[in-house]
């Protein structure tokens, strides 16, 4: 009984595999003509590109494969290839040049110091000396010096002196007479330069005459005129101020000598 009983499941379990194998022909069938509708719509199916191969790349450096048909791309779970470390290129030493000489450099030979010799010092220079600046250049104790002298042409007939005032700039001073002295007798000539008296003399400027010629031991003398006369002048006045010393200026009727140039220099 138990047998016919396991038969019976076996032929049932075939016949309901081959209604199953059926439905699924009839499915496939189906499904089948679908796709080839669809197919004969769209075209023929384009060509499936390869995946690229792998390539090892150095350490650092992420590979991502291109995506294929705009997808992403596919993971794979299966490990990847560790990648070969890169070595940076090294460089080729430069060829050394053959048969280069080889210079020998003698060792230097310690050369003695030479031997100090004691050089007295040389003596300190002397000490400075005092020296004192020139005294100034004193004064003239005279306003007025003698400048130069000398004897005129001979004239016989008179006794004469004349010359010039002058600055020590060389400019003709006026207003100072010379006094012409023999013993108790003297006489003063006019101002020097022109004046009231004697309007048409030059700068600086002074002239004295004698009518008679006359030897004497004469002195020269600058004087500066104070008698009260306006508008005159008294050749005999008494009243001066001496400006200079009283040179002597000797006359000799005999020898010619009547005549002397003297000028005189106003030293301030």
């Amino acid at each position: 009984m138990a047998l016919n009983h396991r038969r019976v499941q076996i032929a049932f379990g075939i016949v309901l595999a081959l209604m199953l194998a059926g439905l699924g022909c009839g499915l496939t069938d189906r499904s089948g003509a679908r796709n080839a509708e669809n197919q004969a719509a769209a075209g023929p199916l384009p060509t499936r590109t390869p995946w690229p191969t792998f390539t090892p790349m150095p350490e650092g450096v992420v590979s991502v494969p291109p995506d294929q048909g705009g997808g992403q791309a596919p993971t794979s779970s299966m490990a990847q290839p560790t990648p070969t470390p890169m070595l940076p290129p090294t460089e080729a030493p430069d060829s050394m040049p053959t048969d280069t000489p080889i210079v020998e450099v003698p060792v230097p030979t310690e050369t003695p110091a030479p031997t100090p010799t004691n050089t007295p010092a040389p003596p300190p220079p002397p000490p400075p000396t005092n020296t004192s600046a020139p005294p100034p250049t004193p004064l003239p104790q005279y306003q007025f010096s003698p400048g130069p002298w000398s004897v005129g042409e001979r004239n016989d007939a008179m006794v004469r002196f004349y010359g010039y005032i002058k600055d020590t700039g060389g400019n003709g001073v006026n207003g100072y007479s010379v006094k012409a002295s023999c013993g108790d007798f003297s006489v003063l000539s006019y101002p020097s330069g022109p004046s009231v008296v004697a309007p048409d003399w030059a700068p600086g400027w002074y002239d004295i005459v004698f009518p008679n010629p006359v030897s004497c031991n004469f002195t020269l003398q600058v004087v500066e005129y104070q008698c009260d006369t306006p508008g005159a002048f008294d050749a005999q006045c008494k009243q001066y101020e001496s400006l200079s010393e009283a040179v002597p200026a000797s006359t000799d009727v005999a020898a010619g000598e009547t005549i002397i140039v003297a000028d005189w220099i106003k030293n301030w």
